[in-house]
């Protein structure tokens, strides 16, 4: 088992997270959670989704997807700050485990 995840605000800034587990080794679960993720993240009024779980391969529409941080080539500072500002309320949820 392995998690998908997400850090996420919605219209107001305010910040949050979400997760799926799932099974590396089942076809279609990573799919399947990606579906959750973002099902998840609309449901609850996110706007802006700031990463990706998945170096490699892009799988959501992220502001800062996990490639470009890990080669030092995302610019969150703004974000970053943001996020500071929310750190103490943020929220998150997992409502789905394969």
């Amino acid at each position: 088992m392995t998690s998908a995840w997400t850090l996420y605000s919605d219209d107001h800034g305010a910040w949050s997270y979400t997760y799926s587990g799932f099974d590396v080794n089942t076809d279609g679960a990573v799919e399947i959670a990606v579906e959750f993720l973002n099902e998840y993240v609309r449901r609850h009024r996110g706007t802006k989704i700031y990463t990706d779980f998945d170096e490699h391969v892009p799988r959501l529409d992220a502001i800062h997807p996990l490639r470009k941080v890990m080669e030092n080539k995302a610019r969150p500072a703004k974000d970053i700050k943001t996020f500071f500002l929310w750190s103490n309320a943020v929220q998150g949820a997992s409502e789905h485990w394969n």
